[in-house]
């Protein structure tokens, strides 16, 4: 997957692009995302390029569902994954607005800042570096997005051991 921080009409945003095989996002509400459906011999038959309004389980068979707005209506498309053929949209490209790129999931995450942050398994967050100083008596936040964006945007962070 690759990622680079782009401005669009003076508002900034993280821009991810990756091959169907390699996507570990989903969309969240407020992403500016491509969206593209295609036929069997792989010719493009849809493509929708707006804002996700919602994000949502189809009641009937599970499937995830994202409402993207374009041009002053609403698409719903189904994400690719949920088993109706001809009926998938694949993620292509996500624009995330900086201020909505915030840990979703437990692990070692950096802030813009560069401080370091333990996320656990219900995303409540410790600060555990803070201005270059390791302490574990640090801020404790819980997921709370108005809170956190002003610490974003985050980056995953991965743990390497040495001797191995």
């Amino acid at each position: 997957m690759r990622s680079e921080k782009i401005t669009i009409q003076g508002k900034d945003y993280i821009r991810y692009e990756a091959t169907r095989d390699e996507w570990p996002l989903t969309p969240r509400v407020g992403d500016f995302v491509t969206l593209r459906r295609q036929n069997e011999d792989g010719t493009e038959r849809a493509e929708y390029i707006g804002t996700v309004m919602d994000i949502y389980d189809d009641p009937l068979d599970g499937c995830d569902v994202v409402d993207v707005s374009v041009a002053d209506s609403i698409h719903s498309c189904r994400i690719r994954g949920c088993g109706v053929l001809g009926c998938e949209f694949e993620v292509k490209c996500i624009r995330r607005p900086v201020e909505n790129v915030i840990p979703d999931h437990p692990g070692l995450w950096k802030d813009k800042n560069g401080n370091i942050w333990i996320v656990a398994k219900d995303l409540t967050m410790r600060c555990v570096r803070f201005s270059g100083e390791w302490s574990l008596d640090r801020l404790r936040l819980s997921y709370d997005r108005s809170t956190l964006s002003k610490y974003a945007p985050f980056t995953k962070l991965s743990i390497t051991e040495e001797g191995e």
